[in-house]
């Protein structure tokens, strides 16, 4: 297993190589702690949290992060949106972070808003 400067092996099991290195870098970038509250789910585990069916989730290519307080949120976000490929969703709890091959340039949304 890889090792990674500011995730724990607990945290990212399952989770695609790809997608944690770029969140590694992503992390590096903001300085503060990305808190991950879910990774890779089950069809189960997806359905019982009301994901949508082709959630990238299933394929260990989405995260949920804990928000933090409004400096760290904004730089968590500015890290994310530095980083090509990635698609940033602003929920009413929590960040959601998943890996689009087709985004050349990161994308964000903001849901419920």
């Amino acid at each position: 297993m890889r090792e990674y400067k500011h995730f724990k092996e607990k945290e990212i099991i399952g989770l695609a190589t790809h997608f944690v290195i770029n969140l590694n870098f992503a992390r590096e970038r903001a300085n503060v702690p990305f808190i991950i509250t879910s990774s890779k789910r089950t069809e189960e585990e997806n359905k019982k949290v009301g994901g949508i069916k082709n959630s990238k989730h299933l394929t260990g290519e989405a995260v949920d992060l804990r928000i933090g307080s409004g400096t760290q949120t904004a730089r968590t976000i500015e890290a994310l949106l530095s980083i090509p490929f990635f698609e940033v969703i602003i929920e009413d709890d929590h960040i959601h972070v998943e890996w689009n091959p087709t985004n050349l340039i990161s994308k964000l949304f903001i849901k419920n808003a």
